[in-house]
């Protein structure tokens, strides 16, 4: 079982390495959600 302490991390994560690499969050986020949409099979 995922804790909610867990999926902060992994927000808390993504973001570090948005900040590291240059991305404003909010294209972070929208870029990680495209590829969970894709990979669900939701490819619009």
């Amino acid at each position: 079982m995922i804790t909610t302490e867990q999926k902060f991390e992994v927000c808390e994560a993504i973001l570090e390495f948005a900040e590291k690499k240059g991305i404003e969050y909010e294209d972070a986020v929208d870029m990680f959600m495209e590829v969970l949409n894709y990979e669900s099979g939701d490819r619009r």
